[in-house]
């Protein structure tokens, strides 16, 4: 996404804008329909135990509005769906192909800095669910804010786990009715990025990219011997 918007300025009100990505995503998906959409990237889990460092994998979005009616002028998107959930066009089948991995990926996980997980790993399923918060662009909001999203979840009663809680997975999914699945890199705890990502943001985020990064690397292979 920053390639995408490496004509704005390297600040929050720009780079973390749903609505300024919301702009730039079409570039990806012009032309040929492709034949499967991941997106990959950091973010948080609702855990009381910490799965820091961890990876998920699921195939299904739920995206909720974290400033309506356009509240925040530098973030106003309402593309949406809101407050309902995004299946995957991605066969239970196909999913568990694609994810077959080897017990070697998790020897080339990192550990976090902060509160890591007891012990590296991938959690993949079919119904984990990716929870978007939209429309945020003030880190010193994401603690309340996905808190926000995780309740809309649980309020809506929709089937799945929220496994991960992030900002673009949902944005990615929008695009684009053909299979997807998401990779997230588990670098805090909902409700606890102020003191598991502030104090080391850069360690923190990079170790659970680098970990997100590996599963995919081992799940290539299985996507190109399937597709």
């Amino acid at each position: 996404m920053s390639d995408l918007l490496e004509h704005l300025p390297n600040i929050g009100k720009y780079q973390s804008s749903s609505e300024r990505k919301a702009e730039r995503l079409p570039l990806i998906f012009r032309g040929t329909s492709p034949d499967l959409v991941v997106a990959i990237g950091t973010a948080a889990l609702p855990s009381e135990a910490s799965e820091n460092g961890d990876v998920v994998i699921g195939t299904e979005v739920f995206m909720h509005d974290g400033h309506p009616n356009g509240s925040n002028p530098d973030s106003k998107w309402n593309g949406g769906p809101f407050d309902q959930l995004l299946p995957s066009a991605l066969s239970e089948a196909t999913f568990k192909a694609f994810t077959k991995l080897d017990n070697n990926v998790a020897d080339r996980l990192l550990s976090v800095p902060l509160n890591p997980s007891w012990r590296a790993r991938v959690l993949a399923r079919q119904s984990y669910v990716a929870l978007g918060t939209t429309n945020v662009t003030d880190p010193a909001e994401y603690e309340a804010a996905d808190n926000t999203t995780l309740e809309a979840f649980l309020k809506a009663r929709v089937a799945g786990k929220a496994m991960s809680v992030e900002t673009t997975h949902g944005l990615i999914r929008a695009q684009s009715a053909s299979p997807f699945l998401f990779i997230s890199g588990i670098a805090n705890r909902v409700g606890w990025y102020g003191d598991e990502v502030i104090p080391r943001s850069y360690a923190q985020n990079m170790a659970a990219a680098h970990n997100a990064g590996v599963a995919v690397t081992w799940m290539l292979p299985n996507i190109d011997k399937t597709i």
